[in-house]
């Protein structure tokens, strides 16, 4: 395997970009044995090299027929692209060599064309091809497939597609498999929890002392996928003896109150009593459960007990990824320590944590924090020029910082922080480039010179131009980011938080998000509140982009609270006439 396929993902992509189009299907003929992280290097960097990438992927379908134009066509249909199904449907009706039909199989699941259905349920007749046809058939998951596969059922690699399908046909087929050799009752265990019936409970659950370590497992997952309908000690006895993450992810389908407590437990190991045993423990290495897994699975927890641990956890949790999981939990928005904790990140220096804190805290904003706000709005976003002295030059400043940055190894640096999913990043731009949909090169100032950007098109622009060779591909990266999602905010948001240089990400997020809490923090707020809304609007913005847009949301703010009268009596002759009469509108 070639050694780039194991490099960091930042010099893979700057790399892929400095060679060009023309070098760009030598790193696709790569994927198909490639880590995940190379997978997304080259997605990414495709799109990056903008359209003409398309015309030479074009010409290379089209060109004669070679071991590089094989490699290729492998590679591109790991990421299913339409223009592989032809060229594997022709390889398939002329019988090809066997290693390529069963990799062109695969792609054609992948795919999921209409065109090949039919060529990958003939597979099925050849022995070769047969579990790479199953495996295709369950991509394609349609009723088709699960009428092809249906005979076949008493067939491991035919089970194991329908197990992925969870046909309700093969509900007597998964129960026989129980009964069976491995690793037949893995396969049975995972159709049955995929068929959701509370019943196969008992069925299931007695599979999760199997010796077998891919039975046991299926069936912790399949019990687990059922709701756990004679209750979760089975699962909670498995899991005590030894936590995997993957137990976390099927747990946070059972609701009930000892997993929940169960989960929190696991996170906050209680410390042992004794002062070597606590040496011990201290000394140990740290635990292999990630927290935040923890925390996703506890989105929806409701055990008090539970979440008082959870709360105690939103001052000790340091990782942002794990804090932006924990916080997700619903049940905790009413906790005061969650107010605390939430205080504590946004006034902190880390600029991702003070993200992470300020998305929340829009959601239900005090008027402190709207104040705060808008100081930090109103101040650089390049970070640099709050250590700068007045004298200055803020232009020589960025160019020494774009000099000293290169925007490929801070964006994989991005990736390879794990705090971002990683394969949402990779299927958004596999679907991108399956569809040749490149992100656009504007100069940054024109994509990113609205309101609520600031000063943050600058700052891009700088880092662009540090890269002459590679200007155009840099300011893709920036749109691309700008365009991709993860949890719901824009991922050039998230990175420029992440790299801590400049507050555009934060800036954004609170040039958007303030007129939508504005309207949250007015929410049954009358006239008796415009001094504490006037003590915020004294710090909006004297001048810069953002100064204009925000006053006049703030002053519709005020006229609105204006004419919600709530303090004005009516005295007649010294004292009230009856009750107070409220005076709706002045």
């Amino acid at each position: 395997m070639h050694d780039g396929v194991h490099g960091p993902a930042g010099d893979v992509l700057e790399e892929i970009v400095q060679r060009g189009p023309s070098e760009f299907p030598a790193f696709v003929a790569r994927l198909p044995a490639a880590p995940q992280a190379y997978r997304v290097s080259v997605l990414v960097g495709g799109l990056l090299l903008g359209p003409e990438v398309e015309a030479v992927c074009r010409e290379v379908v089209r060109s004669r027929e070679s071991k590089e134009k094989l490699a290729f066509m492998l590679g591109l249909g790991e990421i299913g692209h339409p223009e592989t199904e032809g060229y594997f449907a022709r390889i398939l009706r002329e019988t090809g060599p066997a290693e390529v039909m069963v990799a062109g199989v695969r792609s054609l699941g992948r795919i999921r064309g209409r065109k090949g259905l039919p060529l990958v349920i003939q597979a099925l007749g050849h022995a070769s091809l047969f579990a790479a046809a199953c495996e295709a058939l369950a991509a394609y998951g349609s009723q088709d497939a699960v009428t092809a596969l249906l005979p076949r059922a008493d067939e491991l690699p035919a089970l194991a597609a329908l197990a992925t399908l969870a046909a309700p046909e093969a509900r007597e087929a998964f129960l026989g498999a129980l009964d069976r050799e491995p690793p037949r009752p893995a396969e049975g265990a995972k159709g049955l929890g995929g068929l959701g019936d509370p019943a196969l409970g008992p069925q299931v659950a007695a599979l999760l002392g199997s010796k077998d370590e891919a039975t046991a497992r299926a069936a912790f997952e399949a019990y687990a996928a059922l709701g756990a309908p004679q209750g979760a000690d089975p699962l909670l006895e498995v899991a005590s003896a030894g936590l995997q993450p993957w137990m976390v992810a099927a747990l946070e389908g059972v609701a009930r109150p000892e997993v929940e407590r169960f989960l929190v437990a696991a996170v906050t190991p209680a410390r042992p009593k004794g002062f070597w045993r606590r040496l011990l423990w201290w000394s140990r290495d740290a635990p292999a459960l990630e927290p935040r897994l923890a925390y996703r699975a506890l989105r929806e927890a409701r055990d008090p007990e539970a979440l008082a641990g959870l709360a105690a956890r939103l001052e000790a949790e340091s990782d942002p990824a794990s804090l932006r999981e924990l916080l997700a939990c619903r049940a905790l928005a009413t906790d005061p320590r969650r107010a605390v904790a939430l205080r504590a990140l946004w006034k902190g220096d880390d600029l991702l944590k003070a993200y992470v804190a300020a998305r929340v805290l829009l959601e239900e904003p005090a008027a402190t924090f709207l104040a705060e706000a808008l100081d930090l709005l109103g101040r650089p976003g390049f970070l640099e020029l709050d250590r700068a002295s007045g004298l200055a030059d803020a232009e020589r400043l960025l160019d020494v910082y774009a000099k000293d940055n290169n925007p490929f190894l801070l964006f994989g640096g991005f990736l390879d922080s794990g705090f971002v999913d990683l394969a949402g990043v990779e299927k958004a731009a596999a679907e991108r480039l399956r569809t040749w949909v490149f992100p656009e090169a504007p100069f940054p100032g024109e994509r990113f010179g609205t309101l609520e950007d600031g000063d943050l098109g600058a700052f891009l622009e700088a880092l662009a131009s540090a890269q002459p060779a590679a200007k155009e591909g840099v300011k893709r990266l920036w749109s691309l980011l700008a365009d991709l999602r993860d949890g719901g905010e824009p991922l050039l948001d998230l990175f420029l938080c992440a790299t801590g240089a400049h507050r555009g990400g934060l800036q954004r997020a609170l040039a958007r998000g303030i007129p939508l809490s504005l309207g949250t923090y007015l929410r049954e707020r009358d006239d008796r509140s415009l001094p504490e809304l006037d003590s915020v609007m004294a710090h909006l913005p004297m001048g810069g982009p953002l100064s204009g847009g925000l006053r006049k949301v703030f002053e519709n703010a005020r006229r609105a609270l204006m004419a919600e009268c709530r303090d004005i009596t009516l005295i007649l002759e010294g004292s009230p006439r009856g009750d107070m009469v409220l005076v709706e509108r002045l």
